[in-house]
């Protein structure tokens, strides 16, 4: 019973998100056409159930209502290089390029999801966007003045392998997580310097922003 109620809830969360889409970005015709493109070319067989296909994970993406609020926490701009780990089938990516207007990499390791946003790009010629087929555990941050890990089912000691990398990174970069902070983890190389409440089909939680401030400084 509690499974066939959570299915409603999401169902009815995702109309609810849809009609925000519709009303406040809609109105980018270019836009419109590609996430209506993006959404029917689903219709048949859900991202969710690709996923569980492919890997037998559960499949969850940020609504763009909420990675609007993120981008403003984040101070996201059109000189930003933003990547995003776990892109799914792309919709944020698409989102940012249009209305942040900056360059976005998508890193997604199910090539069903990665084949279809890059068809869809190239239908659409959406400049500024890239979809790579890659484990972010293998993936090179070294573009990115932006990361974005959605990762909430991730364990502790994939956390822990990514905030490795990340303490490559240069010192500059921000890097938004959804649920925890980085900080938790590695607390000698991250800081939280902003977080805001934000919303998902399963509930509401925090997105947290870090720089990292343990290079050659305090």
């Amino acid at each position: 019973m509690s499974e066939l109620w959570t299915a409603i809830t999401v169902r009815l969360y995702n109309l609810w998100d849809f009609v925000r889409v519709v009303f406040h970005y809609y109105r980018n015709t270019q836009f419109a056409r590609v996430d209506l493109s993006l959404l029917m070319s689903y219709f048949w067989k859900s991202p969710y159930r690709i996923a569980r296909e492919f890997d037998a994970q559960p499949y969850g993406e940020t609504p763009l209502v909420t990675m609007e609020k993120i981008a403003r926490m984040a101070h996201i701009t059109e000189e930003d290089i933003v990547l995003e780990l776990g892109s799914g089938r792309g919709r944020c990516v698409f989102w940012l390029a249009f209305f942040i207007r900056c360059r976005v990499i998508g890193i997604e390791y199910n090539p069903v999801l990665v084949a279809k946003a890059k068809e869809l790009q190239a239908r659409f010629q959406v400049p500024n966007v890239d979809f790579i087929i890659q484990d972010m555990f293998t993936a090179s941050f070294k573009e990115a003045t932006v990361i974005y890990l959605y990762g909430i089912l991730l364990s502790d000691s994939e956390i822990q392998k990514l905030c490795v990398a990340f303490s490559k990174l240069k010192r500059d970069v921000r890097i938004i997580t959804i649920s925890y902070s980085l900080q938790e983890y590695c607390p000698e190389v991250f800081r939280v310097i902003d977080s805001c409440d934000v919303s998902f089909p399963w509930g509401t939680t925090k997105a947290y922003l870090h720089k990292e401030f343990a290079k050659g400084g305090t």
